[in-house]
């Protein structure tokens, strides 16, 4: 028998959490946070209709809502995204900062998907291509070789196509797509925001943003370092300055 350290994990270690087993069509999650941004709440019954067009049975549309639930509303990001977006700001945004938008919630509530797309990106970085198979055997290094895991990728990368953060070249093989600018100001925070917050770092230099795997998807191009938010920026001999997130205001 070999060392342990060569043996897969099949269960996963304690303090990662996975939570969603399921996708969500992101045009639901997309009326869902309009509705958030509207009223300050979601309505149960209007999300579980919207989810009746896409899942027959009723524990699925169940289970669906309750993924729609956590992203919408009961993360600290639900509670940043609605102080900070309008629902008319919302409205009027591009595609691409809508889907950086969603993407912030998406992973603040399901921090697995922020770190499967950074094992991507690494990925893309040295090949065009990559398969489902890659994905799994990577991101079981970090949260065991279990079925939850390939669940969690087989519920995300669908939502991850359905945005265009990634391309479908064949059945189980994915390419790059070239990222797209982040122009609304408040959006490119909240994307910035949510790499500090996720990838554990104190601050991050401005300059390291093209250079770090959360920002192959979308450049935050639009970050107005004078007027922030959620994060604030000191001085740096290089790099342009620190990014870090203002604890005074969260």
């Amino acid at each position: 028998m070999g060392s342990s350290g060569s043996v897969r994990r099949n269960i996963t270690p304690p303090g990662k959490y996975i939570g969603i087993n399921q996708r969500i069509p992101i045009t639901v999650l997309d009326r869902a946070v309009i509705t958030f941004l509207k009223t300050g709440k979601l309505n149960r019954d209007d999300v579980l209709m919207d989810l009746s067009e896409h899942f027959t049975g009723e524990n699925r549309r169940k289970k669906a809502y309750q993924i729609v639930s956590r992203m919408v509303t009961q993360t600290g990001s639900s509670g940043h995204c609605a102080k900070l977006l309008s629902p008319e700001t919302y409205l009027d945004i591009s595609e691409a900062d809508k889907a950086a938008a969603l993407l912030f919630l998406i992973v603040a509530a399901y921090p697995f998907c922020y770190e499967m797309l950074c094992i991507m990106s690494a990925g893309f970085k040295v090949q065009d291509r990559l398969n489902t198979r890659f994905v799994i055997e990577k991101m079981s290094d970090f949260y065991g070789g279990n079925r939850a895991t390939e669940n969690a990728i087989y519920a995300l990368i669908p939502m991850m196509l359905e945005m265009g953060i990634i391309d479908r070249v064949k059945r189980s093989i994915y390419g790059s797509v070239i990222g797209k600018p982040v122009s609304n100001p408040l959006v490119a925070e909240m994307y910035v925001y949510t790499d500090i917050l996720l990838s554990k770092s104190k601050s991050i230099l401005v300059d390291d943003i093209a250079v770090r795997p959360w920002y192959f998807y979308r450049n935050p191009e639009g970050l107005n370092v004078g007027r922030l938010s959620l994060l604030k920026i000191s001085e740096s001999r290089i790099g342009g300055g620190y990014l870090s997130i203002d604890t005074g205001r969260r």
